[in-house]
């Protein structure tokens, strides 16, 4: 058999041991990047896979954010409107206080007048709260996204210019404004507010205010209610909603008796004279209710007027609280929701960090372990291609 001498050439031997040095420094430069990012996967090359999970957790993460700082400046808006609207209860609350006050049969007229002057300033106060803005200059109370001034306070009374209704929640976000039309004003078939005032009144006659029996016969209308003597005859304007047939004639009176009107049943008292007249029309906003208060305490020209007035008055001021109220309830259960939220955005957006750290974070003690590894390995490359370095033919040949 021949022997097979293979020879290797110092130039092919170096270009090896280069090679391999090289590639032990990247090694050890990738296993010392991991260390100091903490990052396993430093570039989508390193791990596709993994770099694409971590890529769509920091998506989905970052949106959360952002829902977030919406949800944030929704929670201060509610907080400015639960705010508005506790201040709004507690100037309502006041207005009913000075209708008992009011109510005080030894006041003389320059007295109640101070009670309106201060009732009138009331009701700008809350009308100010009522057009209240955020921090970006939008309505409180501005319904569904209208960025006008949503209460105009015109000759015939305030109207709302908002756009009626209110957004939903839903699971990332609650309502940045309210509705203005239900938590200010009323609906006369949703509500059945209604006033009841004497135009003439000759004889003694008092009338208690209208109280709702049929909520599904209310009609928004407004009724006249002409006394001639032992009878009485209804007539209405003109009719939205259901509204009974009008109208009504020589329909006997008894004192103390109902009255029904459409969906609604008042009650007089005393003895008619031909020609008494009652006046029931609905009242649109709290801040009629309360221009009517202000309006029967300077225009009044006797007690009983003034005792109708006011009995009148609390009524509506007493639906405008429930409302105001209710309206204040309903914002502190948005904030709770907001609460709700946050609390579940928090644990998604752990979820979702947990799944990113999975997917690139490095475990430090393999990470040091690798590099205390590499960093070896690269030792020995570089006293290998050392050595190789001194070793040639020509250092044996004399």
């Amino acid at each position: 058999m021949s022997n097979l001498t293979g020879r290797i050439g110092s130039f092919s031997n170096t270009e090896n041991l280069l090679r391999n040095l090289a590639g032990r420094q990247q090694s050890l430069d990738q296993a010392q990047q991991q260390v100091a990012t903490g990052k396993r996967v430093l570039k989508a090359s390193d791990d596709p896979s993994s770099a694409a999970q971590a890529e769509r957790a920091i998506m989905r993460i970052e949106r959360i954010k952002s829902e977030q700082r919406v949800m944030d400046s929704q929670r201060s808006n509610l907080t400015l409107a639960e705010a508005t609207l506790g201040d709004s209860v507690s100037a309502l609350q006041r207005v009913r206080e000075l209708v008992i006050v009011a109510g005080n049969g030894s006041l003389d007229k320059v007295q109640r007048d101070g009670i309106a002057n201060e009732m009138a300033s009331l009701r700008q106060s809350m009308l100010a709260y009522a057009n209240r803005q955020d921090a970006n200059g939008l309505p409180l109370f501005g319904g569904l996204g209208s960025t006008e001034v949503p209460f105009v306070d015109t000759s015939s009374g305030v109207n709302y210019q908002g756009l009626p209704g209110q957004m939903s929640s839903s699971d990332v976000s609650v309502p940045a404004v309210l509705d203005g039309q239900r938590t200010w004003m009323f609906e006369p078939m949703r509500d059945g507010v209604f006033d009841a005032s004497f135009t003439a009144n000759k004889g003694n006659l008092r009338s208690t205010a209208p109280q709702i029996v049929d909520l599904s016969k209310l009609a928004d209308r407004s009724y006249t209610i002409e006394f001639s003597g032992s009878s009485y005859s209804v007539t209405a304007s003109e009719s939205t909603g259901p509204g009974d047939p009008l109208p009504l004639t020589a329909v006997p009176f008894v004192s103390g008796g109902a009255i029904t009107l459409d969906g609604l049943s008042l009650q007089v008292q005393g003895t008619p004279t031909a020609g008494d007249t009652l006046v029931v029309k609905p009242t649109r906003s709290i801040f009629q209710a309360i221009d009517n208060l202000v309006a029967t305490l300077k225009g009044a020209s006797s007690g009983l007027q003034v005792s109708q007035g006011l009995n009148q008055a609390l009524t509506s001021i007493d639906a405008g609280l429930n409302q105001l109220q209710a309206a204040r309830g309903q914002t502190g259960e948005l904030l709770n929701t907001a609460d709700r939220i946050e609390s579940t955005q928090e644990g998604r957006k752990l979820l979702l960090e947990e799944s990113r750290s999975r997917a690139e974070d490095l475990d430090m003690a393999q990470g040091i372990t690798k590099l205390q590894s590499q960093q070896m390995a690269y030792e020995v490359a570089l006293k290998c291609y050392s050595q190789n370095q001194n070793i040639s033919l020509f250092n044996y040949l004399d």
